[in-house]
């Protein structure tokens, strides 16, 4: 097995072990926003209910529906995948990156222009 083939598969690996772990934490994530609206529509609930909105006085009409449309939201739904996806990777791109030193930015920057040339050769 050449050098060349050797980096292509360590970045492989390495590439399918981020994205796995990166899934993982966007499902977390989504889980979670999910409940925190299921709390919502709980709270939609308990008002409509309270304020007995299945016959309301002409006064209370608009916030009934309010609460009505809120009761019928999906939470799984609500959370969407795009939103979570994009506000996960630039926390942990972030994070990686405030966390880094100079000195180890400057590695990883070697480290990468290496392999672009040990792979274009």
């Amino acid at each position: 097995m050449s050098t060349k083939e050797y980096v292509l598969i360590c970045v492989g690996l390495f590439l399918v072990f981020s994205f796995s772990i990166a899934y993982q934490d966007v499902q977390a994530i989504k889980y979670k926003r999910a409940d925190e609206i299921s709390e919502e529509i709980e709270t939609c609930r308990t008002h409509f209910r309270l304020n007995k909105c299945d016959n309301p006085v002409p006064i209370s009409e608009i916030q009934c529906l309010k609460w009505r449309i809120c009761m019928e939201r999906d939470p799984y739904k609500q959370a969407s995948k795009t939103t979570l996806t994009s506000t996960s990777l630039a926390i942990a791109f972030d994070k990686m990156l405030s966390n880094l030193s100079f000195k180890a930015l400057s590695c990883m920057i070697s480290f990468t222009v290496a392999v672009g040339y040990i792979c274009k050769t």
